[in-house]
């Protein structure tokens, strides 16, 4: 049986954790991962789905701000992942998009961010937590404590940036402490966000249910190539 083929945005260098996190992931799940970056090109046109990873701050002009002093951003993985979206949202391909991916789907349909929540914060801590220690609350008809048959569950965390205005066809799926939405679902497309990294906690096996929905969307599908 032919594995459904799983593009995977990353940044373009040599190093990255991300891509073998979830290429262990989508293997795990059934699938098989292809990586895309702007050093790795691959014809959207032969997925099946498609993971947008985490990563660096997306450049604010995407949604309307002004950039804060010193920050730095990938802007040729901004646009590729763009208009990978886009591709994606033409054709009904599924996606499931983690960290900045999940903030990325978010822009993409009218959404905007906070660029930084460190003083936002006052029940959550801001650090890097690659442990799944921060409480999160998801809604109890959502897709997303389904597939993690809980609605109170533990995740680790990375971000310092967040979801504000959430863009249209979504609805939160699941917040933290200080309200920060931590998944989105879209309710007519195939696009499932979340703001941690469930690549990291392959050792869990609720989090490789959402690669397993990924697959399981793939075989689902009845999209239409855009020509």
């Amino acid at each position: 049986m032919t594995r459904p083929l799983i593009g995977v945005t990353t940044h373009a260098g040599i190093w990255c954790p991300p891509w073998w996190a979830i290429r262990h992931c989508i293997n795990k799940a059934g699938g098989k991962a292809v990586r895309i970056s702007a050093r790795h090109g691959v014809e959207v046109q032969i997925l099946d789905g498609l993971v947008i990873s985490g990563g660096s701050d997306l450049a604010p002009s995407l949604y309307g701000q002004m950039p804060q002093a010193d920050d730095k951003y990938d802007l040729p993985r901004d646009k590729l992942e763009y208009r990978t979206l886009a591709f994606a949202r033409q054709a009904s391909l599924p996606v499931l998009g983690i960290c900045r991916g999940c903030q990325l789907m978010n822009i993409t349909l009218g959404g905007d961010l906070y660029q930084d929540i460190a003083s936002r914060r006052q029940l959550t801590p801001n650090g890097v937590m690659l442990l799944p220690r921060k409480a999160v609350q998801l809604d109890s008809g959502s897709l997303t404590a389904r597939l993690l048959n809980a609605e109170q569950i533990k995740i680790n965390s990375i971000h310092h940036q967040a979801i504000d205005r959430i863009g249209d066809g979504f609805d939160a799926a699941g917040r933290d402490a200080d309200g920060f939405i931590q998944a989105i679902e879209h309710r007519t497309l195939p696009w499932l966000g979340v703001q941690w990294h469930p690549e990291y906690l392959f050792y869990l096996s609720a989090q490789i249910n959402l690669f397993r929905w990924l697959i399981g969307q793939t075989q689902k599908s009845n999209r239409i190539v855009p020509e």
